[in-house]
Order: C-alpha cells, then sequence, then structure tokens
C-alpha cells in the first residue's frame, strides 16, 4: 500500500479515512521537511 504523501507532510485531511496508508509511530515521526535554507552572500 503506498504511504499518503500528505500525511508524510503532517496535513492529511483525512485522518483515520485515508485510503492510504499512514506509517506507524515504531517508525519514527512522519518526515518534515525544513524550509529553504538562508543564502549568505559573501
Amino acid at each position: 500500500m503506498s504511504v499518503c504523501q500528505y500525511y508524510l507532510r503532517g496535513n492529511c485531511r483525512y485522518g483515520d479515512r485515508c485510503r492510504l496508508s499512514h506509517v506507524n509511530d515504531q517508525y519514527g515521526p512522519p518526515y518534515r521537511p525544513r524550509g529553504p535554507r538562508p543564502q549568505f552572500d559573501p
């Protein structure tokens, strides 16, 4: 079964009713991508 990409981002609106897989806590917390890194000019 495919993992729900919205769940991985932390915003699946279907929750327990989602037809895609929501990974279990035994695998760790959902992946939360970080924002863009700051750019530094030398």
